[in-house]
């Protein structure tokens, strides 16, 4: 909350009514049963800060100024409760809330843990919460080359790796843009026994703005965000060189956590665009369905007949193409177009050099007809 250069005096003014201080007592209540119920949910956060302004009115209000402070707002808070409290101004509140935001993924301890087991409890606490975590084990997301890898041998002369809660770090800052833990699916791959970098990238898809995050919790690895969609299997079968190369990948090295979330913000979200708040365990359900049907895959989605198209269904639903595209947030009929129903295939399997062939060939074929018209 905002505060003047200089703090005005604390004493306190008369209320209107008693009843001002008697609300300044529930409200206070409030504050501390919301802070208590943070989840990384949105129903939550929004319950918090709903609370957070209706207190803050009431000290304006009380105090007669629109900047109380922080004493100010102790002393009306003493006078409601009967008792002095240093969790009682809003700077206070909003840093409990704070101490009980980072707690939630214990991202403050984390680190002093064995790197392997470290991220275990990391993901055992991002299940608990309730984010949906899709454990790919037999996926290495983020090669660092080709070859089978860099063998670590003896180990001597290479020094012990160390874990930064970095995912952790992201999935809390992200809150501050509108980002919560119902919008995310957290994908967590796998390493080698003969890697050099022991723990695995994990990838942070947000469908709600189209964005992807590769990240890793050992310090070292370099982060990258991706302005679109990709998929999984993108990233198991690029290295790191080849996604420093993708325009439309960037990569963000690690210096400190505000710069290093700072640079990750502006990267991910363009002014004036949306979060789109969609079922992101719906569509990953739906997704993995259609990946596990006999003979399904890229190359025979795009290849589709009209005839397979007007009969496929969803695997043990009846859900066709249409309805698929709009659950799946593709805004026109891929029975009656092949652009929409590529598009539809881009939310299934991610980008993939097939289908941007074949966009690329009826974007050429529609500017084309433009210029003959």
């Amino acid at each position: 909350m905002p505060s003047p250069q200089t703090e005005p005096n604390a004493s306190v003014p008369a209320p209107e009514t008693s009843a001002g201080y008697t609300l300044v007592s529930a409200q206070i209540q409030d504050v501390h049963e919301a802070i208590a119920k943070l989840d990384l949910g949105k129903k939550c956060f929004d319950r918090f800060w709903q609370s957070v302004i209706a207190l803050d009115e009431t000290y304006r209000r009380l105090s007669g100024t629109d900047f109380p402070g922080d004493e100010t707002e102790r002393a009306i808070a003493a006078k409601a409760l009967g008792e002095s409290s240093t969790e009682a101004s809003i700077t206070d509140l909003l840093s409990l809330a704070g101490r009980q935001h980072e707690a939630l993924l214990n991202a403050r301890d984390l680190n002093l843990l064995p790197p392997e087991e470290a991220l275990r409890a990391t993901i055992a606490n991002l299940e608990k919460l309730g984010i949906f975590v899709v454990r790919d084990n037999d996926a290495i997301f983020v090669e660092t080359a080709h070859a089978a890898g860099i063998c670590r041998g003896d180990g001597e002369g290479v020094p012990p790796p160390q874990y930064q809660p970095r995912v952790e770090q992201l999935i809390l800052e992200l809150q501050s843009c509108g980002i919560y833990k119902e919008d995310l699916i957290v994908r967590v791959g796998s390493v080698r026994a003969n890697m050099i970098r022991t723990l695995p990238y994990i990838i942070i898809e947000i469908p709600g703005i189209d964005r992807e995050i590769a990240v890793c919790n050992q310090i070292g690895e370099v982060t990258f965000i991706a302005r679109t969609i990709f998929g999984p299997n993108f990233y198991t079968s690029h290295t790191k060189s080849e996604l420093k190369e993708n325009p439309r990948i960037s990569s963000v090295a690690y210096r400190d956590r505000s710069t290093w979330i700072s640079e990750i913000k502006d990267l991910l979200f363009v002014p004036g665009d949306d979060i789109r708040r969609i079922d992101v365990r719906d569509i990953e359900n739906l997704r993995t369905a259609i990946k596990a049907q006999q003979g399904m895959s890229v190359e025979h989605w795009v290849t589709m007949t009209k005839v397979e198209k007007l009969n496929y269904r969803v695997p043990q639903t009846e859900m066709g193409l249409k309805a698929l595209a709009t659950r799946m947030e593709v805004h026109g009929n891929p029975l009656g177009s092949q652009k929409f129903h590529l598009q539809l295939a881009q939310k299934i399997f991610g980008e993939s050099e097939i289908i941007n062939s074949a966009l690329l060939k009826i974007s050429q074929h529609e500017q084309d007809f433009q210029l003959s018209g």
